[in-house]
């Protein structure tokens, strides 16, 4: 006859598959966002030149570039989702 196991039994098992792919699972959603924000900061720099060409002036194109950089801070992202209140 077999033995059922219990959720005691599972639960090392378990933990160590977790503690195997968080650091993978984190490793590649970091470095998604380090290359996002690369994009982001490349699309901001266009975006600002475009601005100036097309007769906006320089403090005033660069403001909103650099606003719509920071929308992909971590720091705005937290704020967003409510992880972050400070």
């Amino acid at each position: 006859m077999r033995k059922m196991r219990t959720d005691r039994e599972d639960l090392p098992k378990i933990v160590a598959s977790i503690m195997v792919a968080v650091p993978g699972l984190g490793l590649r959603t970091g470095l998604v966002y380090l290359r996002t924000k690369r994009r982001l900061r490349r699309n901001a720099r266009s975006i600002m030149k475009g601005m100036i060409e097309g007769g906006l002036p320089e403090k005033m194109a660069r403001r909103l570039a650099d606003s719509y950089e920071e929308d992909l801070s971590v720091r705005n992202l937290m704020h967003r989702t409510g992880v972050f209140k400070g």
